[in-house]
């Protein structure tokens, strides 16, 4: 067994009960503090709903027994592994580059850069699921073995999103290895108040240094914070705080969503399909790239609240097709596909562990958008799902002999 570490996972901080759970609270609690004149007054129902899936998601997290994986990691095996994913995702880019006559961030250097101007089809979400995998895998290797050499591939593989200066990408990456680092912590109380204040201290620091880049790239000419508060409208009970207005970029983010769902229940300008048509059940939860292809003729109607915050939460689409059997249709859609992989669990394989990961990832951005469509991260939950039911075996630990090498 030279050269192998073992890998000992027993936690239910992976669960994605858990993070449904933490998402909304978090929303709600926000919400509740009407920091911004846009936000509409949350309906009595609405807020029902959310205690009601809460309330569910608590039930289901405490009576769902822990995550329990155990597998080795064959170090060498690791680090080809890795080694020939970094030039297929360079590889990927370079193609890209060369296309595009070169990349957003010297793009953004020579003063000309565009968003969403970047990127062929297909290519760039082949380069950016298997980037991410590749930032899980090696972060892994690295909380098991502790070699710097692991960290080092980490941080190499956050490239995409460094070069192509895609915000999102280095945020789903990051809650990817936190939830990793977390996982090898058994839920006690010192474990959740650690997490608890880790997650306060980061969470603030995040938001702070997301406003202030808020700020600079939208290139105002007064000082830092006025252009976020002449956008939001902030309130007299925000401005009664004292807190900087900087932390206004993180709240509106966070809150104006669920604002954009109450403001489309408030609208009644949903175009209500029948149940009868099966294909909207469908519809909902299909990656995008299969979505548009399948199904173009479905749009959204979204009533936002203001045009220039532009998402909603996963529940907003399934409220404008089916109303509020949409919404408990999303729900409970969410349970079945969590309940299914609780069931197909692979005890003695890494992707089963990391398609947790990702789902609980997907879950917890859900209060953005519907994150199960979303090309940024459906498909790393897909492929590492995939790959759990791979044909190459990881033996169990036990106290005699192995003779094979384990393989992940």
């Amino acid at each position: 067994m030279k050269n192998n570490k073992i890998c000992i996972v027993n936690s239910k901080i992976i669960s994605p009960f858990l993070y449904f759970f933490i998402s909304w609270v978090v929303v709600l609690f926000l919400y509740s503090l009407y920091w911004i004149e846009l936000l509409p007054k949350l309906s009595v129902e609405l807020f029902c709903f959310f205690v009601f899936a809460i309330l569910i998601c608590i039930v289901l997290f405490y009576f769902s027994g822990s995550l329990k994986f155990k597998f080795y990691i064959d170090e060498k095996k690791i680090k080809r592994k890795l080694r020939k994913g970094f030039f297929f995702c360079f590889l990927l880019f370079v193609i890209e580059a060369v296309v595009a006559g070169g990349f957003p961030l010297l793009f953004l250097f020579k003063g000309n850069f565009k968003y969403g101007e970047f990127g062929l089809p297909f290519i760039h979400v082949t380069l950016y699921a298997f980037a991410s995998i590749y930032v899980s895998i090696s972060f892994l290797a690295y909380k098991i073995t502790k070699r710097k050499e692991f960290r080092n591939y980490t941080l190499l593989f956050f490239f995409p999103g460094v070069l192509c200066f895609t915000r999102s990408f280095i945020i789903y990456n990051f809650l990817y290895c936190i939830i990793i680092s977390f996982s090898f912590n058994k839920l006690g109380v010192k474990a959740i108040a650690k997490i608890g204040l880790s997650v306060f201290v980061l969470g603030f620091c995040f938001m702070m240094l997301f406003g202030y880049l808020g700020e600079i790239r939208s290139g105002g000419d007064s000082g830092i914070g006025d252009y976020i508060e002449h956008i939001s409208y902030p309130s007299e009970s925000f401005k009664k705080t004292g807190i900087s207005p900087l932390i206004l970029w993180g709240y509106d983010y966070v809150v104006t969503p669920l604002g954009n769902l109450q403001n489309t229940m408030n609208s009644d300008k949903g175009t209500y399909y029948s149940l009868d048509d099966f294909k909207l059940f469908l519809y909902h939860f299909m990656p995008d790239l299969l979505k548009k292809r399948v199904f173009p003729s479905i749009s959204s109607e979204i009533e936002l609240i203001v045009p220039y915050f532009n998402v909603s939460t996963i529940f907003a689409d399934a409220w404008t097709k089916l109303g509020w059997w949409g919404i408990f249709y999303s729900f409970g859609g969410m349970i079945v596909i969590v309940l299914v992989l609780y069931k197909l669990k692979k005890e003695r394989n890494m992707y089963s562990y990391l398609s947790f990961v990702y789902l609980s990832v997907i879950i917890f951005l859900n209060m953005f958008t519907n994150m199960f469509n979303f090309m940024g991260l459906a498909p790393q939950f897909w492929i590492a799902f995939a790959l759990s039911f791979s044909w190459k075996r990881v033996f169990l630990v036990c106290n005699t002999p192995v003779e094979k090498k384990s393989s992940l």
